[in-house]
């Protein structure tokens, strides 16, 4: 029998959150190339990933109601982009989602130091990319330890183990498009909900020494080339675009 597809893995974690797709598609793909995207394209991108079409045009209008995105006209075509709020999150989320792997440098706090935001939260502490003034590093054993109280017990390594399986998974079944918004989506979940563990710390994996993140780049900028190409409707994306995961985010 054969390994389930990401789609498959995708929805055997549960019901999918539509509106969640959406921002993931807006700031990855819409964003880089003037940040409007056509209702008809939304829902043309979804649906390799089993998304139904009634199901985007609910999710679109819960986040026009929420005021995360706004809803625009270009003839009888609807469009659609990130709010002002939303853009601002987005922009700062990205800065986080998309930076290089190789960070050699990491805060650990230990006791009651407060977390920064972006930490991953361990037995005793918290864990943090670069260097956070005011925190002080001890020497200790450290294990990785889920978020109280957030997605379950054994939430953070769950979602590291299902990154791992997504990006060791050739996805030979599915189109680079869906591969690319599939692949950013889990990343983006990862990273937002829990924060990043350094290699050493992340679950056992076959993705290498250099971790999760240099595995995403790889994989993010394999399918990039051929998920552009899949987009001629839409304007030119930014050069930025494809700074992602090379080089650091501008704010």
């Amino acid at each position: 029998m054969s390994p389930p597809s990401p789609v498959a893995r995708f929805h055997a974690e549960g019901r999918p959150r539509v509106w969640s797709l959406i921002v993931t598609l807006l700031g990855d793909v819409a964003l880089p190339r003037g940040g409007r995207m056509p209702s008809r394209m939304i829902a043309d991108i979804l649906a390799p990933m089993a998304i139904k079409e009634g199901a985007v045009r609910t999710a679109l209008s819960r986040l026009a109601q929420d005021d995360w995105v706004i809803r625009g006209q270009n003839g009888r075509e609807s469009q659609y982009s990130l709010a002002p709020r939303a853009l601002a999150e987005t922009r700062s989320a990205s800065r986080r989602i998309y930076a290089p792997p190789g960070q050699d440098v990491w805060t650990l706090g230990l006791g009651r130091a407060p977390a920064p935001e972006g930490a991953a939260l361990l037995q005793g502490g918290w864990i943090a990319p670069g260097r956070i003034p005011g925190a002080v590093a001890s020497q200790g054993e450290i294990t990785a330890q889920p978020r109280e109280g957030q997605l379950g017990p054994g939430a953070h390594r769950a979602a590291l183990e299902a990154m791992a399986a997504d990006l060791a998974d050739p996805a030979t079944g599915i189109d680079p498009l869906t591969r690319r918004v599939l692949l950013i989506h889990r990343w983006r979940r990862l990273i937002l909900r829990f924060g990043e563990l350094p290699p050493a710390l992340e679950p056992p994996h076959s993705l290498g020494d250099a971790g999760l993140r240099a595995a995403m780049a790889e994989a993010y900028h394999r399918a990039l080339p051929a998920s552009e190409a899949a987009l001629p409707m839409l304007p030119p994306a930014s050069p930025a675009l494809f700074g992602r995961f090379r080089e650091a985010e501008q704010p």
